[in-house]
């Protein structure tokens, strides 16, 4: 199947959709394709849907609740269409490449494809690669829980989900995040990677405190010792930026063995303490690595 076109990939579609009018789940699992194949984000997605099931004249791609997109690479040469899917609740993004060109060099490398979907509560996109693409925008309303894993690239997220109640990174250190309206944040899940050449590099550090400043109203946290590393190698930055947690209540340290010296972190516990004396740390031993 690798290399098929685009109208191959519909005829299989067309048979494994055709028999089925009532689709409430949908995986799209496609081996990777030249980027040419695909003007812009929605056309893959939608147009595909609409020439497999437009053929029986029933609309069903507009009752799908749960769709999960693999393997994928999206060309987005301008802002891609509505996504129409009323009562879409779960969209999952696995290996998925987006890669943006817009039309001049002056023109915005900001992207935003979620906030057309009004019931979306779960978003998770896991080793997804942003080609040219400097800001990627997630707005939603209803959205619940975010997962951002296998982030390996730098790029600014701007987070907008006023009911987000749980949050998810798991990748490189450098992540850089804006978010203002996270009132209902409940659980954030941190999991970053250290490497020794992080203390030359003060600012990486900074970013991941920005990040927590964003993710404040959390009560509850979760690191790797990797993130815990990141934290430890700059002690006078947590000396003079306030740990933004003002209300945890429970503080997990994830480790895939138990390190040799805990008391080493002994610094970052005080971080944390300082602005939530009352919360309660725990340690979890995971023998698989997170990332």
């Amino acid at each position: 199947m690798k290399n098929k076109h685009l109208w191959n990939c519909e005829d299989m579609f067309d048979g494994l959709l055709k028999p089925r009018l009532c689709v409430s789940r949908l995986n799209l699992g496609i081996y990777i394709l030249p980027l040419g194949y695909f003007s812009y984000a929605g056309k893959i997605l939608i147009n595909m849907l609409r020439s497999v099931i437009g053929k029986s004249g029933v609309v069903c791609y507009r009752i799908l609740s749960t769709i999960t997109l693999a393997d994928i690479d999206f060309e987005l040469k301008i802002s891609p269409p509505t996504w129409d899917f009323p009562v879409l609740t779960t969209l999952s993004i696995n290996d998925v490449t987006f890669s943006l060109q817009p039309p001049n060099d002056g023109a915005s490398k900001s992207i935003e494809l979620f906030s057309q979907l009004p019931n979306l509560t779960t978003l998770a996109l896991d080793n997804f690669m942003l080609l040219n693409i400097d800001t990627f925008v997630i707005m939603s309303s209803k959205l619940e829980t975010l997962s951002l894993t296998g982030v390996h690239q730098s790029c600014k997220f701007v987070v907008s989900a006023p009911k987000l109640s749980s949050f998810t990174y798991n990748g490189m250190v450098q992540f850089s995040l804006l978010a203002n309206d996270l009132l209902s944040l409940k659980t954030v899940k941190f999991h970053t990677i250290y490497h020794r050449s992080l203390k030359y590099h003060p600012e990486f550090v900074e970013l991941m405190i920005n990040a927590f400043q964003q993710l404040y109203k959390a009560n509850s946290l979760i690191l790797n010792l990797d993130a815990l590393k990141v934290l430890s190698v700059f002690p006078e930055l947590l000396e003079r930026l306030n740990c933004p947690f003002r209300s945890l209540q429970s503080l997990t340290l994830v480790f895939d063995q138990l390190p040799q010296f805990l008391s080493y972190f002994n610094g970052v516990y005080r971080y944390f303490r300082e602005s939530s004396p009352d919360v309660k740390v725990k340690v979890e031993l995971d023998p698989i690595p997170s990332l």
